[in-house]
């Protein structure tokens, strides 16, 4: 088999395949090779299990002539810019760019057996007609040979789309997500064919200028988009130079966990661990709920950088915190004088009663029920609370009067800083209960959550490094 004919079938196997595929050289050595002919059928990338494609093997692992003359022309062809050579976990997808020539021919003669090829872009031109893909700007650079996870950025606003429409199952782990398309909408007659597409996998990102959030997206999947969808994100594309979250790169590409926990869920696991503690008092839960299993729509990082965006997601923080705030709680454990206060009414001036809010109930509780060591104790205490009266503030002001939206950075890093300091308050809080006789041995706290492995997500010196 000469280097024209091998090239020619590198080449239509990966135009042929489903997945753009490589080809193993072992297919051709049981073509020529005697004591590999008849022993392997094709590989069926699609059928065929992980393990099987991970430990692909022939009879004679490359040691005969015939695979020793395959060595030899692929080598040259791989010299000629016409073939790539892969060697991975499951080297029948280019998961990243070729390495060096000096690698590839590495690869070919020590582990044969386990390399698969690829043809180039200049070679697939020959049988693709890239133009014919040119409204499928993503489907059209994987027939130019892109890698599967190559990552593309996207502005976060593309997400904002998709996660307000209803028809898509929308799911975000603060650093990973993916977009399906509801069951509930797949046969309406409403649904286009053009909308009917979904994103397998996404991720968070980070422009290495400034740090600002950008979506990560494998260019495998963007491909899978349909046309209409490619092109909506091709719109949001970033042109600086960004790069992955490292935990989204840990968790996603690598396989790996990730070492820390993001701070929406150590917030939610705060509140749950607190009224864990309640019980083991035998008190009334301080949280009515834990958002464990509801967590709600916008407790995330805003995908829009408005003052709109920042003040919907420190409404949701204010539901999770003074608006969650238990009153049995406090019933339990002061006096029924202690929960109003008298108040002179505006018009009249007559004394009236007033029922103290939930934070007020609370600050009252700490100062005259919790023991200190020290008056700066209490001071940094009350300080790290006074969070919670900053989130309600904050929520109060467009409840009350209407307020032109704007855009800017500003409103991310706002953002961030209130949830940070929020999230202490909470922190506060449990710590306190620890000093209840009753909770040491009943309550366990993780180790992740009492050693403060919390993984932020914010701007101003906190951004990851790529």
């Amino acid at each position: 088999m000469n280097k024209e004919q091998i090239l020619e079938k590198i080449t239509t196997f990966f135009c042929k395949s489903n997945d753009f595929n490589g080809m193993p050289l072992t297919n051709i050595c049981e073509e020529i090779c005697e004591k590999c002919a008849g022993e392997l059928d094709e590989v069926d990338v699609k059928s065929a299990s992980p393990e099987f494609l991970m430990k692909f093997s022939n009879p004679c692992k490359g040691s005969e002539k015939a695979a020793e003359n395959i060595k030899q022309i692929v080598g040259e062809l791989v010299n000629e810019d016409k073939v790539v050579i892969v060697y991975d976990l499951n080297p029948h997808v280019m998961r990243f760019p070729p390495r060096t020539k000096a690698d590839q021919k590495k690869f070919l003669n020590e582990n044969f057996a386990e390399v698969c090829a690829y043809p180039t872009k200049s070679e697939v031109a020959k049988y693709i007609d890239f133009e014919k893909y040119k409204d499928s700007p993503y489907l059209k650079k994987m027939w130019e040979c892109g890698s599967n996870l190559e990552p593309i950025y996207f502005d976060l606003e593309i997400l904002e789309n998709y996660s307000n429409d209803p028809r898509y199952i929308f799911n975000w782990g603060h650093y990973t997500g993916s977009i399906h398309l509801s069951d509930d909408y797949y046969e309406s007659l409403d649904m286009k064919p053009r909308d009917q597409t979904y994103l397998e996998h996404f991720g968070l990102g980070f422009r290495k200028s400034d740090g600002h959030r950008v979506a990560s997206v494998p260019l495998i999947y963007l491909s899978r988009l349909t046309p209409e969808h490619q092109q909506r994100w091709k719109t949001h594309e970033e042109e600086a130079p960004c790069f992955m979250d490292p935990d989204y790169y840990t968790t996603s590409i690598i396989g790996n966990w990730a070492e820390d926990v993001p701070i929406y869920d150590a917030f939610i696991y705060e509140i749950e661990v607190i009224n864990q503690m309640c019980s083991a008092a035998n008190l009334p839960n301080l949280f009515r709920e834990s958002f464990k299993n509801n967590r709600p729509k916008y407790f995330r990082i805003p995908f829009r950088n408005t003052k709109e965006a920042y003040h919907t997601s420190v409404e949701e923080m204010d539901k999770m915190i003074s608006q969650n705030l238990n009153k049995k709680f406090f019933e339990s454990v002061l006096r029924a004088d202690e929960t109003y206060r008298t108040v002179k009414h505006k018009t009249s001036g007559k004394d009236a009663i007033e029922q103290l809010g939930t934070l007020a109930l609370l600050n009252h509780w700490i100062k005259t029920r919790v023991k200190f060591n020290s008056k700066e104790d209490e001071v940094e205490v009350l300080t790290n609370l006074e969070a919670f009266d900053r989130v309600r503030k904050i929520r109060q002001s467009p409840a009350h009067k209407i307020e032109k939206d704007e855009h800017g950075r500003t409103f991310a890093d706002l953002h961030d800083e209130i949830l940070n300091s929020a999230y202490v308050g909470l922190r506060t809080i449990r710590l306190l209960f620890t000093n209840h006789p009753s909770i040491e041995k009943e309550v366990k706290v993780p180790d992740w959550l009492y050693k403060g492995k919390i993984r932020q997500f914010g701007w101003k010196g906190q951004s990851p490094k790529s």
